[in-house]
């Protein structure tokens, strides 16, 4: 996962793995908010067993302890703390905020030293091309990243990491690189990367064309970078241990021939996955505590439908009295290079058009920014967030919530800005055009 823009690479060096990067880095440029007196976060029962005043050095150090006990201790300890942190409309919901991203940030590298110490003290030493031993997605993830030190992504309301795609490579004459088989593996990855780009994670038919190595590196590098700007982490390919990868030979082979483009690659494991009984615990106490961190995100499915049934009740409600409320934002984005505003469909009626004129104009606010401000990356993402929304038009009705509650976002981050008005000013005509255009986004205010 990201950690306010620290791209998530694959290489561990002296500052330990890339989650404890991440974390350190969140921890770091977010002292004064996280460490304050009251902060949820410090006032949580696994951050105050630690002596004060509370450090990074030692939140880090309490992390990466590898005592199992310590480590199990301390997760069902992180998972109270997700429990009763307030819902996200309660007062305070900015420091409620803070603290989620960093215990999410910090519930990561505690499972990653859980996993590793369990898999230590076990004697288990699991090769890379292994399949982890779950088929739930975002376990999987959990378990790659403890063991190949890759970064992970997430969003608020989406258990699933952004950075990791499912492929599906073809295996067949993969150890000899004249052949087709080296060109559908790089048609494959590509397509996964493209998708991913995109946001479009769902799976799709084995590509067929093969394509170049010299083509190949190039794309796949531009694309990468694209999503490490995007995401704040590197992309990761997911793959079923299936049909010919169910062969140890098949996986390794793929790994081997990714390893030199940075492009990491797990496998996940079939229906018929063997498990250890020592890692069933591990496995069920991942799940209780990541099954606790998401229940407090945003459920948009949900909300969807909340809203999708409010709309059968007729239109009303106006915006004089437009007010921001404390978000849930972002776990973690990125700076998302994709161009917005002035891209509103053309034969969109011309009240969206008045919407896609004010939405150009906050964005060039936000982009403005120095890039050493450390808001604007959260700004772009919540306003990429609202564009993706309606950027044609015709946006679903049960996504005027969210869309919202980006803007609250937007709101209260420009205020911490130091000459943040601009993008104020610029966020109530956008809210009133977005009112006048639709009228689920207008009912919120009724």
């Amino acid at each position: 996962m990201n950690a306010g823009g620290v791209p998530g690479g694959v290489v561990e060096g002296e500052g330990g793995s890339v989650l404890q990067t991440m974390l350190r880095d969140y921890l770091a440029s977010n002292r004064e908010a996280l460490f304050k007196e009251g902060c949820s976060f410090i006032c949580s029962r696994l951050i105050a067993t630690l002596p004060t005043p509370v450090t990074v050095d030692a939140v880090m150090a309490m992390a990466c302890e590898a005592d199992i006990e310590a480590c199990v201790a301390r997760l069902a300890r992180i998972a109270s703390f997700f429990e009763t942190l307030p819902p996200a409309s309660a007062a305070g919901g900015k420091d409620r905020d803070v603290a989620y991203q960093a215990s999410l940030r910090l519930l990561l590298v505690l499972s990653e030293t859980y996993v590793r110490s369990t898999e230590a003290g076990n004697q288990y030493a699991a090769q890379r091309h292994e399949p982890v031993w779950t088929q739930d997605g975002l376990l999987s993830c959990v378990l790659a990243a403890a063991r190949l030190g890759f970064g992970l992504s997430f969003k608020a309301g989406l258990r699933d990491p952004l950075n990791v795609v499912d492929a599906r490579p073809a295996a067949a004459e993969l150890g000899n690189p004249g052949e087709m088989g080296c060109g559908l593996v790089h048609a494959e990855a590509l397509a996964a990367l493209q998708r991913l780009f995109k946001g479009d994670k769902s799976p799709v038919a084995t590509a067929t064309d093969p394509i170049g190595r010299p083509f190949f590196n190039v794309r796949r590098e531009d694309l990468q970078a694209g999503i490490r700007d995007k995401l704040g982490a590197d992309p990761v390919l997911r793959v079923k241990a299936a049909d010919e990868y169910a062969q140890e030979d098949k996986r390794q082979a793929l790994q081997n021939y990714l390893a030199p483009f940075a492009l990491p690659t797990f496998f996940q494991a079939g229906d018929e996955a063997a498990v250890p009984d020592w890692a069933k615990l591990v496995l069920g106490e991942l799940s209780n505590v990541f099954n606790a961190a998401f229940a407090v995100s945003i459920d948009r499915e949900k909300e969807s439908k909340e809203m999708s049934d409010q709309n059968k009740g007729g239109a009303g409600g106006t915006t004089n009295n437009f007010t921001f409320n404390a978000p849930v934002t972002n776990v973690s984005t990125g700076d998302n290079p994709q161009q917005a505003g002035h891209d509103i469909i053309n034969h969109a009626p011309a009240i969206w058009q008045a919407v896609d004129v004010s939405l150009a104009a906050l964005r060039e606010a936000i982009s403005a920014l120095p890039d050493a401000v450390p808001q604007k990356r959260q700004l772009l993402a919540d306003f990429e967030d609202v564009h993706e929304v309606v950027k044609t038009g015709r946006p679903d009705d049960g996504e005027a919530k969210f869309v919202k509650r980006c803007l609250d976002g937007l709101k209260q981050g420009a205020e911490a800005v130091e000459n943040g008005s601009t993008i104020v000013e610029k966020l109530a005509p956008a809210a009133t055009a977005l009112a006048a255009a639709w009228p689920a986004f207008v009912k919120l205010f009724a």
